[in-house]
């Protein structure tokens, strides 16, 4: 398929390992690029669920690349589904709620920054990412709607 990369192992087979988390990542990372991997997820919903018990020791490993000079992001896709990593997301140092600045997309967000900016979530530094800056609404009119920084936009 156009736009995707192929890839032979990811999140699965992290899961199913029977080596430490640090050490299965290190079998399923995708190099993209000299500065860039990618550990790829799931192939459908229904696989989710089963990775509820990898969430906290990859949190770990992850804590680890970091520790070595190594910026980590995960795309933890749409929130509150099953098999939601929580977890991974909690021990976040920053966590972003994509939205894009239109009408329909604030109004979905609202309810999860609403959820995200309560005492006890367990999100640190939890702030916004706008898709689509100024279309038509501006950073600081979402930012005010939503309670919560724009810490990052992009143009679509």
């Amino acid at each position: 398929m156009k736009g995707t990369t192929p890839y032979d192992a990811g999140l699965v087979e992290l899961a199913l390992s029977p080596l430490s988390a640090a050490d299965a990542l290190r079998d399923v990372v995708l190099p993209l690029s000299p500065n860039v991997s990618l550990v790829a997820g799931t192939r459908t919903h229904a696989q989710a669920p089963a990775l509820r018990d990898v969430w906290e020791p990859l949190g770990s490993a992850l804590r680890e690349l970091e520790a070595s000079g190594q910026d980590v992001i995960v795309d933890a896709g749409r929130l509150g589904l099953t098999g939601s990593p929580q977890q991974l997301m909690d021990s976040a140092d920053a966590t972003l709620l994509v939205t894009r600045a239109n009408l329909p997309a604030i109004s979905a967000a609202r309810s999860w920054a609403e959820t995200v900016r309560a005492p006890g979530t367990g999100w640190r530094h939890p702030g916004l990412l706008l898709i689509g800056e100024g279309q038509p609404y501006r950073d600081t009119e979402v930012s005010k709607v939503l309670g919560m920084p724009v810490v990052a936009d992009l143009p679509r």
